[in-house]
């Protein structure tokens, strides 16, 4: 998006004097890393990453945060009424927490009017007033930041049975912070690199879109959390459901492929994977995807896939589990020189073990450059590689053979 945009867009925001765009409560632009937050300034519900506040107001009083301590529960606690435990002894105490001296690990409380120190790693503390991040000079106006406290991250499945196929797609989103948060018009942002200090201002008005599905734009994918607010517990992981869909196999074939180093002798077996072919019927999330196969109630677990364009209408190709059905081996009958150039002939033979047709494809990468292929089943696939495409009758076997010629 180009740069004027972005600063018209963020002007619209700034400008208005109503914030209709942005319900009451808390709204979130959540990220796989990192969110963008929107919510009141007198109360924020997480810790800003620094240099990332920004009042959504021109005219606003100087705004103090503390920096990131280990004992930053404790420095947000100065001034207020606390109730500090001994971690191993039967004491307690509550005062005002007033001082915090972190170069000598300690802290001073004041109980009745006296000023007493106490060691910091030897007590728990326990806050006796609203544990929220309060922004200095409280006030009703709105507020923007990033955090590290509110992330999300995929969950993607995809499940097959028999000729069906099932894209199972659910969000995890990851509550790190001790706050109870209300999310209110807000949006899933997936983009797959680094994650940036900046994000477009006009993602928090589109999250007021009452379109569910998942949505393209400017090569980054957004998924709009309009239904009923939702809310996460502290330090919680909540799973909800994305979009999903299901489509049918178009094809099945038990693919195959070999290499060959100019070392190969004998037969060597051929690993035939099951791949599976199918159109998807929806735009969905790309990623790493869990392959299941469902049988009498249960889900048998495959192999993990990537796939990068999950776009409607693109054909997906899974070799989802090793084949048991179909089973083969390549062997090199002769050759006229182990150095190039050389004559090669090879023989593949396939077994089909059970009593349906089985495609097969079998994907044989030499060690030199083709120059010519004497077959009428193999076909020359690029300058290096060679493919034997076929069908096998139930509990039929075949024999291939072919020559090769290969130069430098």
């Amino acid at each position: 998006m180009k740069i004027t945009r972005t600063h018209l867009c963020l002007a619209i925001v700034l400008g208005t004097s109503s914030y209709s765009a942005f319900s009451a409560g808390l709204n979130a632009v959540i990220g796989l890393n990192s969110s963008q937050i929107i919510e009141a300034a007198s109360s924020l519900s997480f810790a800003p990453n620094q240099g990332t506040y920004l009042p959504l107001k021109e005219d606003f009083s100087p705004i103090s945060h503390g920096q990131t301590s280990a004992y930053s529960n404790w420095l947000s606690e100065i001034d207020k009424k606390v109730t500090v435990e001994h971690k191993q002894r039967d004491l307690h105490y509550t005062g005002k927490l007033s001082k915090i001296d972190q170069d000598n690990r300690s802290f001073s409380l004041t109980i009745n009017n006296r000023l007493t120190a106490f060691p910091l790693d030897d007590f728990y503390l326990i806050p006796l007033d609203d544990e929220t991040h309060s922004a200095p000079g409280e006030s009703n106006y709105r507020v923007s930041y990033q955090t590290s406290q509110l992330s999300w991250s995929p969950q993607l499945n995809i499940l097959f049975n028999g000729d069906s196929v099932s894209l199972s797609q659910q969000a995890l989103i990851h509550n790190y912070s001790g706050s109870r948060i209300q999310l209110q018009n807000s949006m899933l942002h997936y983009a797959s690199r680094q994650p940036t200090h900046s994000f477009k201002a006009e993602r928090s008005l589109m999250a007021m879109s009452s379109d569910q599905s998942i949505d393209y734009q400017d090569n980054e994918i957004t998924y709009a959390l309009n239904a009923s607010p939702l809310t996460l517990a502290p330090y919680s992981t909540t799973l909800i459901p994305l979009p999903s869909s299901k489509t049918s196999v178009s094809q099945q074939i038990h693919t195959a492929r070999i290499q060959d180093y100019g070392n190969m002798r004998g037969a060597t077996e051929l690993n035939f994977y099951n791949q599976i072919h199918f159109t998807l019927p929806q735009d969905g999330l790309p990623g790493e995807y869990k392959t299941f196969q469902q049988r009498d109630g249960l889900l048998i677990p495959g192999n993990i896939i990537q796939l990068d364009n999950v776009r409607s209408g693109v054909e997906v190709k899974v070799a989802a589990n090793k084949s048991r059905d179909v089973r083969g081996t390549l062997t090199m009958l002769s050759a006229t020189s182990h150095t190039l150039p050389s004559t090669q002939v090879w023989q593949a033979k396939i077994e089909n073990h059970v009593n349906q047709e089985q495609d097969y494809s079998i994907h044989h990468s030499v060690n030199g450059v083709i120059e010519k292929i004497e077959s009428d089943e193999a076909t020359q696939q690029d300058a290096r590689s060679l493919v034997l495409n076929g069908r096998l009758d139930g509990k039929a076997q075949k024999v291939i053979t072919y020559t090769v010629i290969l130069n430098k």
